[in-house]
């Protein structure tokens, strides 16, 4: 079986394994719900399941003919509630557990519409985190594109890498509603999309470019 014929994307092991990574409901799951996953997991075989940076759970040794069935099943358990960005999507705990958060600052909603604008657009690998207060638990700060909550609305950055290339996000906007902020993201998606080379990431995109070149193309500055 060829990788590209698997249902969603995998990772390779050294061992000829495969780890499915689920983002499932962005990390915040249900005992219910780890109970499922892990008689899944026990299911096949998987005798690791990992949590990751990205608040993914990652089932770590699915043996290669099995890869599809566990997809299958990891659907039909939790639907809608999975979610496939290009990319990565971060989200902190937010108004419903922390006593930080900005209030009406809810940053599932945004999550959502994030994960639904990466699949129209072919912008490469592209990490967000959306924080709903400037403590910024999701990393925003280190992410292809930061989004973190003000009392007057959404600030975003862009450019941020925590790898080989690292680099702090740079500020593009601040003070957006969320009409206002999803507007941005089209266009910083666009952007990307039009400009990026092979699998070019975003800090290396603008250093090659220059960010007056992002922000006359993205703000018309």
């Amino acid at each position: 079986m060829e990788e590209k014929s698997f249902t969603h994307g995998v990772t390779l092991h050294k061992d000829g394994t495969y780890a499915l990574q689920l983002n499932i409901d962005f990390g915040y799951m249900t005992p219910d719900d780890l109970i499922t996953l892990g008689e899944i997991a026990k299911k096949y075989g998987v005798t690791c399941c990992a949590a990751t940076t990205a608040k993914k759970i990652s089932l770590m040794n699915v043996k290669e003919e099995d890869v599809n069935k566990v997809w299958a099943e990891v659907d039909e358990a939790f639907g809608e509630r999975l979610y496939y960005p290009h990319g990565k999507v971060v989200l902190c705990p937010s108004n419903d557990f922390c006593k930080f958060a900005m209030a009406g600052k809810d940053n599932r909603p945004i999550g959502k519409k994030v994960v639904d604008i990466s699949l129209k657009h072919n912008a490469g690998k592209i990490k967000v985190g959306i924080s709903s207060c400037p403590r910024c638990c999701a990393m925003s700060k280190t992410k292809d594109i930061g989004i973190f909550a003000m009392p007057n609305g959404w600030s975003v950055l862009v450019g941020g890498n925590a790898g080989g290339n690292a680099a702090m996000a740079q500020p593009v906007a601040e003070k957006l509603s969320d009409d206002e902020l999803f507007a941005l993201l089209e266009k910083i998606y666009q952007y990307f999309e039009d400009n990026r080379q092979g699998k070019e990431r975003t800090v290396l995109t603008l250093k090659r470019l220059g960010f007056d070149h992002f922000k006359k193309n993205v703000l018309g500055e």
